[in-house]
C-alpha cells in the first residue's frame, strides 16, 4: 500500500482597499504565515482557498517563476475559490508562485474556440 501524497492547505485574504491589494496567507490554525514550504515528496498537493472576506474575488491563475522543468502544475476549482498546485518534486529548485485574483464581476470568458485533432492519413 502506498503512502498518500502530502497535502498542505492555506486560506487567503485579499485586502483590495490597499493599493496594491495586500494578500495575507493563513495556516490551518488561522495564523498568518508566509506560505513558504519545503517539498520533499512527489505529487505534494498545495491548496490555497479564498477566505469569506475575499469571496467576491476568484483565482485566475498564478505567476510562476523558477520552475525550470515546468513540473509544477495547477488547477482552479470551477467556482474560482481554490487554486491547487501539484509539485512533482522532480527537480531541486526554488519556485516562486504569485497568486492572481480578479473580481468575479470583471472576469470575462471567450466563446468556445475549438481545436480538432485528427490523425494524419
Amino acid at each position: 500500500m502506498s503512502n498518500p501524497s502530502p497535502i498542505f492547505q492555506f486560506t487567503v485574504s485579499v485586502n483590495t482597499e490597499e493599493t496594491p491589494p495586500r494578500y495575507t496567507i493563513y495556516d490551518t490554525s488561522g495564523n498568518p504565515t508566509s506560505g513558504t514550504l519545503t517539498v520533499t515528496e512527489s505529487n505534494t498537493l498545495i491548496l490555497y482557498t479564498l477566505r469569506e472576506d475575499s469571496s467576491e474575488l476568484q483565482f485566475v491563475g498564478p505567476l510562476v517563476s523558477g520552475d525550470l522543468d515546468n513540473d509544477l502544475n495547477y488547477s482552479i476549482t470551477e467556482d474560482g475559490q481554490t487554486i491547487i498546485f501539484v509539485d512533482s518534486d522532480a527537480t531541486t529548485e526554488n519556485i516562486c508562485m504569485k497568486l492572481v485574483t480578479a473580481p468575479k464581476s470583471s472576469v470575462y470568458t471567450s466563446q468556445d474556440p475549438q481545436i480538432l485533432n485528427r490523425q494524419k492519413n
